[in-house]
């Protein structure tokens, strides 16, 4: 009996039980959750190695450029860039460490992994907003959760 089929999906890829599952050459099915863009992923990897006759270990170059996304695979699966605007929370155990306020959210977060601002953190999250109300909307959220690494300071408009 064939399976339903989403017509957007690769060859072998299916969405049963509300996950992606592939149906790999041997008949064995993979379970790959339920995010549709790893899952994806998945299948245009895969359905690349089976149509260009995987092998563990390429012979040479060749075959190993044979096993690279093509280009059309790279541009289909290609996201918009747009640098985040917003306010960022560091997480560290389960606790909003810090607040703060940016024009590219991923880049400043990047800055507190390195140097004098490095910060203890283990995710985040980021809000995104227009950045004029940046400003504000830092302070409401530093005055809400006063996180233990936005410091205290007399000449600030937001004191923790």
């Amino acid at each position: 009996m064939a399976r339903p089929r989403i017509h957007d999906l690769p060859k072998n890829l299916y969405f049963s039980k509300l996950s992606y599952r592939y149906k790999m050459a041997d008949g064995k099915e993979v379970y790959l959750g339920r995010d549709k863009e790893a899952a994806l992923r998945f299948a245009l990897h895969a359905n690349l190695h089976r149509n260009n006759g995987y092998t563990k270990r390429p012979a040479s170059v060749r075959q190993k450029l044979k096993q690279l996304f093509s280009e059309e695979d790279i541009l289909s699966l290609g996201r918009p860039y747009s640098p985040s605007v917003g306010i960022y929370f560091l997480i560290h155990e389960d606790r909003v460490v810090y607040v703060g306020q940016s024009v590219n959210c991923e880049g400043r977060i990047h800055a507190h992994t390195t140097g004098v601002e490095q910060k203890m953190f283990d995710s985040y999250h980021i809000i995104g907003c227009a950045a004029h109300k940046l400003d504000e909307l830092e302070a409401l959220y530093i005055q809400k959760l006063r996180p233990p690494l936005n410091a205290v300071e007399s000449g600030k408009k937001h004191l923790v």
